[in-house]
């Protein structure tokens, strides 16, 4: 379902020179390692762990939908995705988790990455009456 061998957000509290090689990392990825099979990221760090983020919450909110992995393990603690406002909950709990389409729109690694992804597999929260 998906294979390790590339450096997560878990770095985050091992890894000094982490937080300033993420955002750059992020964007030559998606074009190296995850462009021949899903990875284990650990995505969507929001809080800061032994060494502080240099991306945004944005940032981190969008690695959900740049990375693909057959098993999504989202590297926060609960406390941290329930404290969150309205609108990232909402996004979070409506990825997909799978996806019928992925296109390439532009990008250069090192610098930026844009994909165009469509999914229609939604796990839904609600229970059935």
């Amino acid at each position: 379902m998906t294979m390790e061998a590339v450096k997560g957000e878990e770095c985050y509290l091992f890894w000094t020179d982490f937080p300033q090689r993420a955002p750059g990392q992020n964007t030559i990825t998606p074009f190296t390692r995850n462009a021949v099979g899903p990875m284990d990221y650990t995505p969507v760090a929001l809080s800061n762990g032994k060494y502080p983020h240099r991306t945004t919450a944005a940032h981190e909110l969008a690695l959900s939908v740049l990375f693909e992995s057959g098993w999504v393990h989202f590297a926060d603690s609960a406390e941290t995705y329930l404290a969150l406002p309205a609108a990232p909950k909402e996004f979070l709990k409506r990825l997909p988790v799978a996806w019928d389409d992925t296109r390439f729109v532009a990008g250069y690694p090192g610098q930026f990455t844009i994909l165009a992804r469509r999914g229609r597999h939604v796990v839904s929260r609600r229970r059935e009456r």
